[in-house]
């Protein structure tokens, strides 16, 4: 049985000790990413023989839906936010690593030209997505969909009102160029 550490009864030091978690969380979740993504897209054909022999050994295991399920005890689509936030802003450091797997999930499905824009949210707090929970995130990108819907719908309605534009242009200009009918 592991011994059970006793914990400091001082506040700063109690502060510290989680910033210290906080910061080694979240850069496992770089990592842990990053190495998703090696054995996940590993190929047997590969040049780099530690590549070739990462896949065989995945295979070995069973693939990798099931080497991911059995050893890794991690669903796929688990495993794809950890690949997604490692290939989106892993290399970031603008973005904090201390924060949740979910939030930075969140950040990195955001367009990466959105990523350090200031939002005035519901609330009317201004934050930038580093600093915004997961609902704050969410609510944005809600917000960011909502705004490109209705700019691709003005945009198909300018464009039809174009071509009707022309076509009424075109016959108009057919009924003018008809002799009068008496």
């Amino acid at each position: 049985m592991s011994e059970v550490v006793t914990l400091s009864s001082d506040l700063p030091t109690i502060t510290a000790e989680i910033n210290a978690y906080k910061r080694v969380a979240g850069e496992a979740i770089f990592e842990i990413g990053r190495r998703l993504k090696s054995v996940r897209y590993a190929k047997s054909d590969s040049t780099d023989p530690e590549a070739r022999k990462l896949a065989q050994q995945r295979e070995e295991a069973g693939g990798w839906i099931r080497w991911l399920e059995e050893h890794v005890e991690f669903k796929r689509s688990y495993a794809h936010k950890f690949i997604s936030v490692y290939d989106e802003i892993g290399e970031s450091v603008s973005t904090s690593k201390h924060r949740g797997l979910e939030a930075l999930y969140e950040i990195a499905t955001l367009p990466s030209d959105e990523r350090t824009r200031e939002y005035t949210l519901k609330s009317g707090v201004t934050k930038v997505p580093d600093e915004m929970t997961v609902r704050e995130l969410r609510e944005v990108k809600a917000a960011l969909k909502a705004e490109r819907e209705a700019r691709e719908l003005a945009e198909a309605r300018a464009e039809k009102a174009e071509d009707d534009y022309g076509i009424m242009c075109d016959t108009l200009e057919a009924v003018r160029a008809e002799p009068p009918r008496v």
